[in-house]
């Protein structure tokens, strides 16, 4: 069977572990694994109001990407911008507006963002816009990038914005969905172009910028190159600078040529896919050029109930029999997509891999198997029931340099009904 027979839609995320070599905070002493560390927040858990924008959007919206810098700081990029977060869980004011930098293209950015990290500190936020150049298109990509103190970044593109509209001949959609920084500061963003109505398609598309947001027409047609079907919603890139996009499982030379196979490399740079990307399964590449892949898988013995599972991928897609791959069920939960799904997965320092639902959080080992001194036998319920919230999904994980994790959401209040960011931190 295919892999992209067996996943469904689901979205997975790698939390970056961007190192700034700085002094690590200091946490609390240890707990069982997966258990919560009551050290942090209230009882374990942050949850922070973060009310509506002055034109009444929600700020961040929904959690889509999170990456830890090495002070600890915490970035969470969402539909409509950025926070950033103390180590403690608290909003850190210092940044953009009281702790949240707005996107600023017009009217209320589309599609599902992303979020890299450049080594001097900028923030890449990417995703779409609607479009507002005419040609039938919906929406058009979009890049903004900030300085690390939260500002639009006056030397990238028009006051830290780029956009970019490819003609589809219809009503489509284009999107970021994952960018890289190579080594001489050049941005490869990658996502699809798509048109609508009954002869619909979609295309994996790359983009390669220079540093100050041109585009650089030495990267396949005027700065773009055009991939197979589908997406790409995770980017990794070698040694030799080849670019490597998933699902698609393609590979291309630095020059934007696709290569008639994919080359089984290390990968020294790579983002992975953000949640909720909309691509049938997520991807994001190991160190070792294998990924991963997360999502739901049905139960033979009731046809009401699906599992969450990971799999292990070789460079080509193949999957690698190797890993184990079990089903997992969060605590016996039973439910579809809303329930036992994977909505995110991050990489442990000793190789762990843990995984996120939106109800449950279980790890696996390196090589696949159920890690049963993780929470209740290598599963648990995700997030305290007694927050007073009604959540909208409860596990974008993030690594911390301590070797804890957070698992991040977003709810709303029932009596204010204002979105609110939620943290809470477990031991490893």
């Amino acid at each position: 069977m295919s892999v992209k027979g067996i996943l469904a839609a689901a979205a997975v995320v790698i939390a970056s572990l961007v190192s700034a070599g700085v002094t690590q905070p200091a946490f609390a002493a240890g707990g069982a694994p997966g258990s919560i560390d009551t050290s942090f927040g209230h009882n374990g858990t942050v949850i922070t109001d973060l009310r509506l924008t002055a034109a009444g959007q929600a700020k961040l919206g929904t959690p889509r990407a999170v990456i830890v810098l090495g002070n600890g700081d915490i970035l969470v990029g969402g539909d409509t911008g950025v926070v950033r977060l103390l180590p403690t869980g608290s909003l850190d004011t210092t940044f953009g507006s009281g702790g949240f930098a707005p996107v600023g293209f017009p009217g209320e950015p589309t599609g599902i963002p992303n979020l890299t990290v450049q080594p001097d500190g900028k923030i890449l936020w990417l995703g779409s816009t609607p479009n507002t150049s005419g040609g039938g298109n919906l929406t058009d990509f979009a890049l903004e990038r900030f300085t690390a103190n939260g500002t639009p970044d006056q030397t990238f593109g028009r006051k830290g914005l780029v956009t970019k509209d490819i003609p589809t001949g219809g009503e489509g959609f284009e999107a970021f969905n994952a960018a890289v920084i190579q080594p001489d500061g050049k941005i490869v963003a990658a996502g699809f172009v798509g048109t609508t109505g009954r002869t619909g398609h979609s295309n994996v598309v790359l983009v390669r910028y220079n540093p100050g947001g041109t585009a650089d027409t030495s990267f396949g047609t005027g700065g773009t190159v055009m991939g197979g079907p589908g997406g790409a919603v995770a980017l990794g890139l070698d040694a030799a600078g080849d670019i490597f996009t998933l699902p698609g499982e393609e590979e291309f030379s630095p020059a934007g040529v696709r290569d008639a196979s994919v080359t089984a490399t290390p990968i020294t740079t790579s983002t992975p896919s953000s949640l909720g990307n909309g691509v049938s399964g997520a991807f994001a590449f190991l160190p070792t050029g294998q990924t991963l892949a997360g999502g739901l898988v049905g139960n033979p013995a009731d046809v009401h109930d699906t599992d969450a599972q990971v799999q292990r991928l070789n460079a080509d897609g193949t999957v690698d029999p190797a890993f184990a791959s079990p089903p997992i069920d969060y605590n016996g939960i039973e439910g579809g997509i809303g329930d036992s799904g994977v909505d995110s997965l991050a990489v442990q320092r000793d190789g762990k891999i843990l995984i996120g639902g939106s109800v449950g959080l279980a790890r696996v080992n390196p090589d696949g198997t159920l890690d049963t001194t993780f929470g209740n036998g290598g599963a648990e319920l995700a997030v305290p029931a007694t927050l007073p919230v009604v959540l909208a999904n409860a596990a974008l994980l993030a690594v911390l340099p301590t070797g804890e994790f957070l698992a991040i959401g977003a709810g709303t209040n029932p009596t204010t009904g204002s979105i609110e960011l939620i943290l809470t931190r477990y031991f490893q």
